[in-house]
């Protein structure tokens, strides 16, 4: 009788949350350290400062919120946390208040079509999921079935 060993589980993903609303950051983190085991959340932040100047820092993920009270761009932020080999997930509901592309592209201080790529992208993976957002509708529909409104 021949036993095959087991698979090796991988080590949870090192996980770094960026958010200056204390209430949101401690909701997020408290709902990934009981529900993600596969993420070890490693770094609470509540300033761009705070997180790059921790032991903790680069971290395997960063999840941060579009819109901080800080002067740091949205752009050099993601850079920074790519180039020290975090991969980003940036947060907002700005896209599902309403507000037109091109409003959201200043809020995001962003050109035009930077944010049309955003969405386009958004939207192919809703798309790849199963999950079409070929209307407006359809896409805040998305983003509040998984927790993006509240």
């Amino acid at each position: 009788m021949s036993t095959t060993p087991a698979s090796p589980v991988p080590a949870p993903a090192r996980l770094a949350i960026l958010d200056d609303h204390e209430i949101l950051l401690d909701s997020l983190a408290t709902w990934i350290e009981k529900n993600a085991p596969e993420f070890d959340l490693v770094l609470r932040a509540g300033s761009w400062i705070e997180l790059v100047h921790s032991d903790a820092f680069p971290t395997d993920l960063v999840i941060m919120d579009l819109q901080l009270r800080e002067s740091v761009s949205i752009g050099a932020r993601v850079r920074t946390c790519r180039a020290a080999g975090a991969k980003v997930i940036v947060l907002s509901a700005v896209y599902a208040d309403g507000r037109t592309t091109s409003e959201v592209a200043k809020a995001m201080n962003v050109q035009y079509e930077t944010a049309k790529t955003y969405l386009r992208r958004v939207r192919e993976k809703y798309g790849k999921a199963g999950r079409p957002t070929s209307s407006r509708a359809d896409l805040i529909r998305r983003a509040a079935e998984d927790g993006y409104l509240t």
